[in-house]
């Protein structure tokens, strides 16, 4: 197999990439306080705590991009939101609800409901982080795998996680 300067340059241009999103989603942690923060560009969830990434995973949206506004859109809220108890799902592992909408984005006219983080759907979990190669959901945000949705839940749970930023 002959590798071109174009195929090397377009591989480490792409690793480069990588390492950029990463730096990126570490530096959007609050430097006071333990959440969640999807940087829906990079498409990752990071948990912070006390400015310092605990954690990171790449997240699928939802289909319809982001900056939810109406139920039926398919679109990632974008906001600061209460972060509900987790819990069992039969479709997603594990559902982990999200406050979406707040009471100024109902006065606003948003409307939307059973936004959460979860883990992938049952039938296609054994594609593990396959799943998040695209944007599929409804308007959640999707990890790749069961092992990393009982990971952030039980996280959220240890940490007493009571917020979510999605930005």
């Amino acid at each position: 197999m002959r590798w071109s300067l174009r195929t090397i340059g377009i591989g480490c241009a792409g690793l480069l990439g990588l390492a950029v999103a990463s730096i990126e989603a570490h530096a959007a942690c609050p430097q006071t306080g333990t959440s969640l923060m999807v940087e829906t560009s990079t498409h990752q969830l990071v948990l912070c705590k006390e400015g310092q990434s605990q954690g990171q995973y790449t997240v699928a949206l939802g289909s319809g991009g982001v900056d939810k506004f109406k139920e039926g859109d398919k679109k990632t809220p974008l906001g600061e939101y209460d972060l509900g108890e987790p819990r069992p799902s039969s479709k997603f592992a594990i559902f982990i609800p999200v406050g979406y909408p707040t009471e100024l984005q109902r006065k606003e006219g948003r409307t939307g409901s059973e936004i959460g983080v979860h883990g992938p759907p049952e039938m296609w979990s054994w594609l593990g982080d396959l799943t998040t190669w695209g944007d599929w959901t409804k308007g959640c945000i999707a990890v790749g795998t069961v092992q990393a949705i009982q990971d952030i839940s039980e996280w959220v749970r240890r940490e007493h996680v009571t917020s979510i930023i999605l930005k």
